[in-house]
């Protein structure tokens, strides 16, 4: 069995080696959330060799078990099958790696469920977009060594069991927030991700890449979802490509109010990335909060505008498109419908165009 245990130095990492005996040893992982993320690591993850459970809605199990679990796209043809379960407490309790592939707002209900599953010290990991939910995961989980993973590739379930990954704009990066004793464990991690064709790298921080991430969500995906607009389409249009402006400006005011690890000097420098590197290889990409909107399902935003406009709220930083975006998008949960030339011409008023 391959083992991890407490302190670094003890930990047996052979992932992709051989034992003295000569036998391959590669971590069990569990991964709970069988959308399009979920899928693709539990997929390929199982195809390369590893142990795999996947918790999935109990409308997807029978398909999953009776077909397996399938990966088109960008990363090419994939088919495994995993072990199958429709509750995070049918988990067995000494598994090796534990990933989180929900919607951020459901991270303290499955960090509870994880509480009562892991008996032992394993690495949990957040595969989530948003703000704070590697945090609640080790406030849950103080026996564990939890990790973030900074995504930026995307995957949309096209099935009950299959993914199709349509954009890749960089590696997946996996890190520990603040705890340097953790850099093994995510390079243990990077090195399980590789090894199956997920592009992967470990560096010694998570928060300089969740906020590059909630960055790039919180300008693209209300906009997108809103206005039903290509990133590419967002990027060209003056009126959108301002507002994204706008949104990243308010972000970067915030950050610097909470004193959060940016990679980027200000503002104008994250745009350049933004504009010049993000954006092209995921121009003709769709906001997945469009189609959670479209099938009448939560979405994210408020672990995305809406924790930059509660913090700035702490800290007394104004967040007026961040604001009106948030709102936008949770009246559209409710239900209602919301007319896109009224969207346009309030953001022309607001920023002075």
């Amino acid at each position: 069995m391959w083992v991890l245990v407490g302190a670094l130095n003890e930990q047996i990492k052979v992932i992709g080696g051989e034992t003295a005996e000569g036998e391959e040893h590669l971590p069990s992982w569990a991964i709970v959330g069988a959308g399009g993320i979920g899928i693709t690591f539990a997929t390929m993850l199982c195809e390369s060799g590893h142990n795999v459970y996947l918790v999935c809605r109990a409308w997807q199990k029978d398909a999953l078990q009776s077909e397996g679990a399938f990966v088109t796209g960008l990363f090419g043809e994939h088919h495994s099958r995993p072990t199958i379960v429709d509750d995070v407490m049918a988990l067995p309790s000494e598994l090796d790696i534990y990933a989180v592939a929900t919607k951020a707002y459901d991270t303290e209900t499955v960090a509870n469920s994880f509480a009562r599953v892991i008996r032992q010290s394993a690495v949990v990991v957040s595969l989530q977009n948003g703000l704070g939910n590697v945090e609640a995961l080790m406030r849950a989980l103080p026996h564990c060594r939890v990790l973030g993973a900074r995504i930026i590739f995307g995957a949309e379930r096209i099935g009950a069991n299959m993914a199709k990954v349509t954009v890749c704009a960089d590696d997946v990066v996996v890190a520990p927030l603040g705890r340097s004793d953790w850099v093994e464990d995510a390079k243990l991690v990077a090195s399980s991700c590789n090894r199956c064709g997920i592009p992967c790298r470990s560096d010694l921080d998570i928060a300089p890449w969740l906020w590059a991430k909630v960055l790039y969500n919180s300008a693209l995906n209300p906009l997108g979802a809103l206005l039903n607009m290509t990133y590419g389409e967002l990027a060209e249009d003056a009126l959108t490509h301002a507002a994204m402006n706008a949104v990243i400006e308010e972000a970067f005011s915030v950050a610097s109010a909470v004193g959060a690890p940016l990679r980027w000097r200000n503002a104008r420098d994250y745009m350049e990335h933004f504009y010049g590197e993000l954006v092209p290889p995921t121009a003709a990409h769709r906001s997945s909060m469009l189609q959670d909107l479209e099938a009448g399902r939560r979405t994210e935003i408020d672990a995305l505008n809406g924790a930059i406009v509660r913090l700035g709220k702490q800290h007394g930083i104004h967040t007026p498109v961040n604001s009106a975006l948030t709102e936008w998008v949770k009246r559209s949960e409710s239900g209602e419908k919301i007319d896109t030339e009224q969207v346009r011409a309030r953001l022309k008023a607001m920023l002075n165009l």
